[in-house]
């Protein structure tokens, strides 16, 4: 399992004693014991936001399209436009 953030204190939270006083530690706490006995192998990584801006975009693409509608989109023939515009994007960036 790997778990990746744009969130450096999440993720010093979860892999570190860092946030062990902290208010809500017993969240991290309990995040840390499922994360490591429920799987084999489980690491929380630290991604800059800049390096991350197409799930960024594909996260905010998803919340959009769940406002207020309740209803459920599945997609099983193709992505929308908007999705292969930013995997597209995302090529070209990574090429680079």
């Amino acid at each position: 399992m790997k778990i990746e953030t744009d969130a450096s204190n999440l993720n010093s939270a979860l892999t570190s004693s860092s946030f062990d006083m902290a208010v809500n530690a017993i969240i991290f706490r309990d995040i840390k014991c499922l994360l490591y006995s429920e799987f084999v192998s489980a690491k929380v990584l630290y991604i800059p936001m800049s390096c991350n801006i197409i799930a960024d975009a594909l996260a905010k693409l998803g919340a959009y399209l769940g406002l207020g509608s309740g209803a459920v989109e599945l997609w099983s023939d193709c992505n929308p436009a908007a999705v292969n515009d930013l995997v597209a994007t995302d090529q070209v960036l990574t090429s680079v």
